[in-house]
């Protein structure tokens, strides 16, 4: 905690001085034009502004330009640090937060609301992802399969005008795609890079070097150069380990206090390989029309074994500091091969009637799958009860066994065979939507017009699950036990027992006597959904030269079914339907004063669908640890309205912005998960398996309103400075997010009122600092992310569950040897920061460690 804070504090020191130097910039004015060019070197008078200055130049000149509150990172800026799929880009970006998952980015939030509020677009259509199941956002982007690399502008917009998507509360991200037209006639990048992810101290770390590669090429062909073409490669490989550290079983004493009851310990071996491309065909025969055709496809595959050993000592603790008595162990293994598939199809058309109207049609086919085979052995615990003592006065539980207890606890012959589980989930979603838009807004004269346009879309999900467990009795883990036998992790006090999973499939033959199998939930799982939405919008706008306007409204009505299968015997489907619609206002304004200041503002409406699983997906008991999950039909489509605020500051040529925004929501029927605890029995002996089992059931929320702002300074160049000093460079953005929720019961009274949204840190912070000169560039950067709870119980705050805060830091640097080769080194999160989850305000709930990586790398560019 102590050196967190000097974190912090050194990070509000930085801010200073970055102030001091805004005010420095006063004296620096002079009348160069901005930046148009899109070389990758630009002059302006006396200065030369490369690498990340250029490419902060070319973001402030985006932020400039567009009619809406917006941010952007530019191609240029994409892939400066090691940042290796799009969520990791954009967690740099002011209000935006990356969820992460096995030390990668995996969705993102905007402005602290879940990732399902974000809608995200590849070339303004919507891009078909398919997330794990179970996932808590179903229906949000899984983004860590799509190479940051792949894409020449990444737009984070935060206010919405009809001619938007109404179904992204806290905003819409753009992935736009690389073009021929967007340079020159011939171009060619290919970049390859040779990486190692290191963990200190871990058994079974085999992990060796990761690779990536990526390849563009685009050309422009014909006698009129009206032709062009372009496509991409992209290769990844990462071969990691991970510690994931578990305290579960949490229960209430009477004097108010917390115990847990499980230790458990897992450790990851995972190679996740990406690959990926796109082709893109344009035909430009005049400037009157841009007709395109793209196909993008991108593959991810997670091979992932995970070994686990806990102590189980659910009910056995009284006091918060005592003894243990009778306490029992498991062991298991895991494997978990994940195949995730993205492949769109876009087909596009631009036709200019003159310099004010323009006709924009396009359709678009994607499609995403998700595959997960595993398999799954467990040994659980026949000896002796273990004795021992316990200390749940800490943050985190602690344990320590008796000397015959320890000796016992790691004692193979005390490990009988449970199970040997193999089950698969397989989704898939196939998402069509065309697009019609007649806009006369692009004026040369700049006076009123207006655009109409017209959107229709049809989104088919399909799960299917199955499931087969193989049992046999009297059959121990003696001969399973696989090297080191004397590693201990961290928070226990005895050795770990690693399962030896290719000698027990070595040995495992069903067709032996004794072995029995069981088909269980063959179908009762499977369901199939179904989402249409047509949508309409009419929009005016009037631009003079201080002042933009725009304003009108959007239609969109949504009809939803779902079928699943009954749990009865013979199953038969039940499908359930509804529909809805919303008429939705936005207004937005932006005022010039002068060449430097410009304000904005904007109101809107936005609304949030309900998850496919949230409202149809079949009730389901979990005989493992006794969890029930059920859906709720009735639910209705979150509502908000939306103020937004922004003052901002540009410096001469773009050479640095200086901006506030701020940001107010009030969002009606907010859906939460509403949770009843209850005690898990074993059927047959009465024992104790989970004392925190739970009955889960999405609900409409009270009200919510979330509200906070965002501050931003960059600067490309620091002129005031003398000599060299001038070519540094830096950004730093902070956000602020406050968020209340009113959680209900089932009979509509509030119950609570939370000080925070799901998913929503308090603060944000990022600092880069950077040096670029031609020949050379160094780059450090700095993310503090604030803690954020992934979940609220309805009555008792310590069982919230939270995300603590986490600071990281990255290095990168490049050489150019000359005008085609860069040579570069990227090192991430080199101060090795874990993530750490807790129960409530005092415990221990899940530790994370993924250690850091580092990469070399080069590039050639023609």
């Amino acid at each position: 905690m102590h050196q967190h804070n000097q974190t912090l504090s050194a990070g509000r020191r930085f801010l200073a001085a970055l102030l001091i130097l805004f005010f420095g910039m006063g004296s620096y004015v002079d009348g160069q034009t901005d930046l148009t060019t899109d070389e990758d070197i630009e002059e302006l008078g006396e200065f030369i502004i490369v690498g990340t200055a250029y490419a902060t130049s070319q973001a402030v000149n985006s932020k400039r330009e567009t009619a809406i509150i917006a941010d952007s990172v530019v191609s240029d800026d994409i892939g400066k640090l090691p940042d290796h799929n799009v969520a990791d880009v954009l967690r740099r970006v002011p209000g935006v937060t990356t969820i992460m998952d096995e030390g990668e980015g995996r969705y993102v939030t905007i402005r602290g609301l879940s990732p399902e509020f974000t809608n995200i677009t590849v070339d303004g259509v919507k891009l078909s992802s398919v997330a794990a199941p179970w996932d808590a956002f179903a229906k949000a982007t899984v983004l860590e399969a799509i190479p940051a690399a792949s894409l020449e502008q990444i737009v984070v917009k935060k206010t919405l005008t009809p001619d938007m998507s109404a179904d992204a509360i806290g905003g819409t991200v753009n992935l736009k795609s690389r073009g021929a037209f967007d340079r020159k006639a011939n171009y060619l990048s290919a970049s390859g890079g040779l990486g190692y992810y290191s963990m200190d101290d871990m058994p079974k770390s085999d992990n060796g070097p990761s690779y990536k590669a990526d390849v563009y090429y685009s050309t422009i062909l014909g006698n009129d150069e009206q032709w062009g073409v372009s496509g991409e490669l992209n290769y990844n490989l990462r071969d990691s380990d991970e510690l994931k550290t578990i305290r579960t079983g949490y229960r209430e004493l009477p004097s108010g206090e917390m115990v847990t009851g499980d230790y458990w310990n897992y450790i990851y071996g995972n190679k996740r390989e990406r690959k990926g491309g796109s082709v893109k065909l344009e035909f430009m025969p005049a400037q009157k029309s841009h007709t395109y055709l793209s196909v993008r496809h991108y593959t991810q595959r997670d091979d992932e074994d995970k070994y686990g050993h806990y102590l189980r000592a659910s009910g056995k603790h009284d006091e918060p500091t005592s003894t243990i008595n009778g306490a029992s162990g498991r062991s298991r293994y895991f494997n978990h091969d994940i195949k995730r598939k993205t492949t769109t199809y876009l087909l596009g058309s631009d036709y200019y009637f003159d310099d004010n109207t323009k006709l924009t049609a396009s359709y678009s086919i994607s499609d995403s799958e998700w595959e997960q085979p595993n398999q799954f052995i467990q040994y659980d615990w026949q000896g002796p009860g273990l004795n021992g003592t316990y200390d749940s006065s800490g943050f985190v539980d602690l344990y320590h066994l008796d000397g015959p207890s320890q000796q016992e606890f790691r004692d193979p012959e005390n490990y009988q065979f449970t199970l040997f589980q193999l089950y698969d989930h397989n989704s898939s979603k196939d998402l069509n939507e065309f697009r019609l838009d007649w806009d006369s807004t692009q004026t040369t004269g700049r006076d009123w017009g207006y655009k109409l346009g017209v959107t229709g879309r049809d989104e088919a999900y399909e799960y299917d699950y199955e499931r087969g467990e193989y049992r046999r009795s009297g059959f121990s883990m003696t001969d399973y036990v696989e090297e080191p036998t004397d590693w201990v992790a961290p928070g226990m006090s005895d050795p770990f027992i690693f399962l030896n999973k290719d000698a027990f499939l070595n040995d495992f033959d069903p067709s032996e006597d004794g072995w029995t199998f069981n088909d269980r939930d063959p179908y009762t799982r499977d369901y199939q959904a179904n989402e249409k939405v047509l949508a309409g919008y009419a929009m005016a706008t009037y631009f003079t030269e201080k002042m933009d306007l725009i304003g009108g409204v959007r239609y969109e009505h949504t009809d939803w079914d779902s079928t699943s299968f009954e749990n009865a015997d013979p199953a038969r489907p039940v499908t359930i339907e509804g529909d809805y619609s919303h008429l939705l206002p936005s207004f937005l304004a932006n005022y010039r004063f002068n060449d430097s200041w410009v304000i904005r503002a904007g109101y809107s409406q936005s609304i949030g669908r309900p998850d496919y699983k949230d409202l149809g997906v079949p009730a389901r008991f979990d005989d493992v640890d006794g969890d029930v999950t059920l859906p709720n039909p009735d639910l209705k489509p979150r509502e908000s309205n939306n103020y937004d605020l922004s003052l901002e500051y540009y410096f001469p040529q773009n050479l640095g912005l200086l901006s506030l925004a701020v940001f107010y929501k009030d969002i009606s029927n907010e859906i939460y998960t509403q949770r009843e605890f209850y005690e898990y029995r074993d059927p047959g002996t009465g024992e104790i398996i989970n004392p925190d089992a739970t009955i889960n059931q999405p609900v409409n929320a009270g009200k919510g309103k979330t509200s906070g702002f965002e501050a931003s300074y960059q600067m490309a160049k620091l002129p005031m400075l003398p000599g060299a000093l001038s070519d540094l460079g830096f950004s730093v953005n902070y956000t602020h997010n406050n968020g209340e929720l009113e959680l209900i019961d089932s009979g509509g009274d509030v119950v609570r009122t939370t000080d925070s949204y799901i998913y929503q840190p308090e603060k944000l912070i990022n600092l880069n600092l950077f040096f670029s000169r031609a020949k050379y560039e160094l780059r450090l950067a700095y993310n503090h992310t604030d803690h954020y709870y992934d979940s609220f119980h309805p009555t008792d705050t310590f069982r919230d569950d939270r995300w603590n805060g986490r600071d990281q830091w990255d290095f990168h640097a490049r050489y150019n040897i000359n005008d085609s080769w860069v040579v570069t080194a990227d090192f991430s999160n080199f101060t090795d920061e874990a993530r750490v989850r807790q129960y409530g305000d005092e415990h221990l709930r899940e530790f994370v460690d993924f250690g850091r990586s580092i990469w070399i790398g080069t590039q050639y560019r023609y």
